[in-house]
């Protein structure tokens, strides 16, 4: 980082392509700005603005008043004096890089920024020095911040919702599933319950808290698999897509790898070929999703979930009414006699919500 930064000045001055244009962070910047397609306008920006902060932040530590983007070059003056006074390396420093480059329609030299900070050059260039290490710093930080939340979007966007589902009347069964999660040296789970209880949403929702917790660095979703060899393919079509070619072993080996059968229905006829896929995925947290328990050869773990509890339901009631209705107001016999209709399945209240959409509408 030190080293592309130093290209930067170059580059700056050579009006050649620094390196940093390349970072996650200048791209992500692009895209929020809207800039038109010029990454080295966007690095521009990116460091301008981290100057900025940094100077504003020490100023504002130093109880000093803020600097006006516009300000005068008398203000300026009396800001570069304001900066020396405080004898502060860092302070005097970011001043130096926010003068140079954030102000640079001033044309401010070294020498002259020096004098009315009544510091000496030979300092001045001390402290440069200073604050590009943490500027190095900081971008290296953003930098990981940015590819952080790059990672993250692109496992969300593997999961059935982009959106979080809030969940009712599942925080025993996640708990359980935690403790199988922390403590099984195969990490590989059977999630059981009737059709309609939530049982997709559910494992959604627990490798989305462990995306965000960075458990995981790549997520499979494998929908109603009609046999052990689709569950294979699919995992090679995801090493085949990996920037590095390995054999299955070693991606499984050396990455963190989350992946959910969603439908194990047609693999209740072949336990022994599903059992030797398991096997390949040792090393990976599998999560099958079933309506009933599989009798493999190898035990699994199991979390069961159940219909939801009538204070449970109710509340889901509540809510999705609130959000399909948000102007009507509805009484608890009506939410008592969905509820009852629901039978604390969570699928069958939206289905009849969806009826009671109707009506209403």
């Amino acid at each position: 980082m030190t080293g592309a930064l130093e290209s930067y000045r170059y580059s700056a001055q050579q009006n050649a392509t620094s390196p940093l244009v390349h970072l996650r962070l200048v791209t992500e910047h692009t895209l929020q700005q809207g800039l038109p397609g010029s990454p080295r306008m966007a690095l521009h920006s990116v460091l301008l603005n981290l100057i900025t902060e940094k100077y504003a932040a020490l100023r504002n530590y130093f109880q000093l008043p803020p600097v006006l983007p516009d300000a005068r070059l008398d203000n300026v003056e009396r800001a570069i004096a304001e900066d020396g006074r405080t004898c502060s390396p860092a302070l005097i420093g970011w001043s130096w890089l926010y003068h140079c480059y954030v102000r640079d329609e001033l044309a401010i030299t070294q020498e002259w920024f020096a004098a009315e900070g009544l510091v000496h050059v030979r300092s001045v260039r001390r402290y440069q020095d200073y604050v590009y290490d943490e500027l190095v710093q900081e971008l290296t930080e953003r930098e990981r911040a940015a590819n952080q939340r790059q990672r993250r979007a692109r496992l969300y966007a593997v999961l059935p919702s982009a959106t979080p589902i809030r969940l009712i009347g599942r925080d025993a069964a996640r708990a359980q599933l935690g403790q199988v999660l922390d403590g099984a040296e195969t990490q590989h789970v059977q999630i059981v319950g009737p059709t309609g209880i939530g049982k997709s949403s559910f494992v959604q929702e627990v490798i989305r808290e462990r995306i965000d917790q960075d458990r995981v660095d790549e997520v499979l979703w494998i929908d109603a698999p009609r046999s052990a060899v689709d569950i294979q393919m699919a995992v090679f079509g995801l090493i085949i897509r990996a920037p590095v070619v390995q054999s299955l072993h070693d991606y499984l080996v050396g990455n963190r790898i989350d992946i959910v059968v969603d439908g194990t229905q047609a693999l209740s006829s072949e336990p022994v070929a599903l059992q030797a896929v398991l096997t390949l995925l040792a090393s990976a947290t599998v999560f099958l999703i079933g309506s009933r328990y599989l009798a493999l050869p190898d035990a699994q773990a199991r979390v069961a979930l159940r219909d939801l509890r009538p204070t449970e339901a109710k509340d889901l009631i509540r809510r999705e009414l609130r959000r399909q209705f948000p102007e009507e107001l509805f009484s608890d016999d009506e939410v008592t006699a969905i509820w009852e209709e629901s039978g604390g399945n969570p699928q069958r209240v939206k289905d009849l919500l969806l009826g009671f959409h109707t009506v209403l509408a």
